[in-house]
């Protein structure tokens, strides 16, 4: 991870989530992002490819990405468990 300006201590804990995530969860650790060109917080081909795998159709898919995309560009909206949950 490139320094960017996050104290040791925020460094440290970005470690310990992404070994948990990584070591405990399972889940693949795709390497720090923040430099890519045409990063987002939504990787539309790795989701559009695990939703296809898991028999979404691409109407839902469709469906899915343009609610995700909505809820991911409002600047007002406080993402919670409850919220993410409720739909």
């Amino acid at each position: 991870m490139p320094s960017s300006g996050v104290g040791q201590p925020e460094r440290h804990t970005q470690k310990r989530v992404i070994a948990l995530f990584r070591d405990e969860l399972g889940y693949r650790y795709l390497d720090d992002w923040s430099e890519r060109e045409r990063n987002s917080n939504i990787e539309e081909a790795l989701l559009t490819a695990y939703l296809t795998r898991s028999g979404y159709s691409p109407a839902q898919i469709s469906r899915t990405l343009d609610r995700l995309h909505t809820e991911a560009n409002n600047p007002n909206r406080k993402l919670t468990l409850s919220t993410a949950t409720s739909r």
